[in-house]
């Protein structure tokens, strides 16, 4: 929240609403929220119901950050959150650079975005620990909590493997991940004129983090996304 500089007149866009935590919460502060983007349906019907719940409704899109500039209009937002370590996600790195340039297009000159990634330099590291049983993670964070267990079942030079259960109902899923805490500190900085870290929402690079987070500072908007 203090990322965006406690101006509640700002045009924001969630990138990444998942099952609408985020996009709630600001909407409860008073923030102007004017999109929720979540691509599967099935959570942004579950964001929908919570949003109702509370008095509240989304305004939710389903678009491909990479086919942004097809939906959205150039300088469309004053400001863009993306948690949930959603940036790894891409096939390629090449991939992960056209969508940074989607989320850039649509940040007006001075908006913030807001990103966050998985510690990955501790997965690189320490891999035959991790998996060998011992994967370190505090559980303090939002991001799974307790009610969702998450641990690396594949690490590679290159990519991971995540297995997710839901310790209520016992169900399984996997997610494959690009290995990107400061490649993607490198490609934020690239597009925005200034770049923060933080190590579990406390300021600076701390290696002990189970997540990095990223609050950048847009430029005068140089980035062009060609139409396919």
């Amino acid at each position: 929240e203090m990322a965006l500089w406690k101006d509640k007149s700002r045009r924001i866009i969630d990138h990444a609403g998942g099952i609408g935590t985020e996009s709630i919460y600001l909407l409860e502060k008073g923030y102007c929220l004017d999109c929720t983007n979540e691509i599967d349906p099935y959570f942004s019907k579950i964001a929908e119901e919570r949003a109702k719940q509370g008095g509240f409704r989304l305004n939710i899109a389903h678009y491909n950050w990479l086919e942004y500039h097809k939906h959205f209009r150039k300088k469309s937002f004053d400001a863009g959150i993306n948690v949930g370590s959603n940036h790894g996600y891409f096939s390629t790195a090449e991939e992960l650079g056209e969508a940074l340039d989607n989320l850039c297009w649509v940040l007006s000159p001075g908006g913030v975005y807001v990103a966050d990634t998985r510690n990955t330099e501790y997965i690189w590291h320490e891999r035959e620990k991790i998996l060998g049983g011992n994967f370190r993670y505090s559980a303090n964070y939002v991001y799974c909590e307790n009610g969702v267990v998450g641990i690396p079942v594949r690490i590679s030079d290159g990519t991971y493997d995540m297995e997710y259960t839901d310790v209520t109902t016992g169900k399984k899923a996997h997610i494959c991940n690009l290995g990107l805490t400061l490649g993607l500190q490198k490609d934020l900085e690239k597009r925005f004129e200034k770049v923060f870290l933080f190590s579990d929402f406390k300021p600076g690079y701390d290696s002990r983090a189970d997540f990095f987070q990223f609050v950048c500072a847009c430029r005068v908007q140089k980035t062009a996304v060609p139409v396919k």
